[in-house]
């Protein structure tokens, strides 16, 4: 092509056809211009479908990140709303003066525990270092953000705050009047009250019961309420997945 394009310029010139060869040297340099300009497009094309096959793999992985996390709160919210049953069943028990049983030694076990959701960050930071802005849909973006920085942020805090204030305020006065019992395997845990008749008039540790019973209905509430956040950004990022995958 470049030989036909040089032949055919050196016959202009040879037949002094400025004109000619004027108008065939714009054309050409036009020609030359629109395959710069095909070539840069076409290598903008390939750095896009590169950039979006990254968002798609990274997407993937934090859908995967925050399915995790799902299953988490789920076990964290029934954690907590069989705790909050056992210890409105204590509470009940206590103030209708009722007889110990083992039903009750079960569920004083509830008294010492305390679910607290495991989340997977690596997605995440993985992210964060290859850039935030990799993710191109920027509402989506910033719910992805929102929930590693604000939702499981917050949640974690306050769960630790409850957990210290409990450590700090309850289970001394727990551990003053109940015996926690584990076997060596760690099944079947019990704890015995020190003294049960004494324990029906302790207003004191029903009080207590009672208030611990409430933040673990705060604990339920709370990651339901995320979760059900978070399943909604799931099915959010499998759109957003479809329709890099579809353009």
């Amino acid at each position: 092509m470049a030989k036909l394009l040089q032949r055919k310029r050196r016959i202009l010139i040879k037949n002094k056809n400025t004109k000619d060869y004027l108008l065939y040297a714009i054309g050409e340099i036009v020609l030359v211009v629109i395959g710069i300009l095909i070539a840069v497009q076409l290598n903008n094309w390939n750095e896009q479908r590169k950039l979006q096959a990254k968002e798609i793999t990274m997407l993937k992985d934090l859908q995967t990140s925050l399915t995790a996390a799902v299953e988490q709160l789920d076990m964290n919210a029934n954690g907590f709303e069989y705790s909050a049953d056992n210890l409105y069943f204590i509470k009940s028990h206590l103030q209708e003066q009722k007889p110990i049983n083992d039903s009750v030694k079960t569920a004083l076990m509830s008294l010492v525990s305390f679910p607290s959701p495991k989340f997977d960050y690596s997605a995440y930071e993985s992210l964060k270092t290859k850039g935030i802005d990799l993710i191109s849909n920027k509402d989506l973006r910033f719910d992805i953000v929102n929930a590693y920085e604000v939702d499981f942020y917050y949640l974690i805090k306050d769960l630790d705050s409850n957990l210290s204030r409990i450590n700090t305020d309850y289970f001394p006065l727990a551990t003053k009047h109940i015996r926690f019992d584990f076997n060596k395997d760690l099944l079947n845990p019990k704890a015995n009250p020190i003294d049960y008749k004494a324990l029906l008039q302790n207003d004191e540790f029903i009080n207590m019961v009672s208030l611990l019973a409430g933040f673990r209905q705060i604990g339920a509430a709370s990651s339901e309420q995320i979760k059900t956040e978070i399943e909604a950004l799931i099915e959010r990022i499998e759109e957003e997945i479809q329709r890099l995958e579809g353009s």
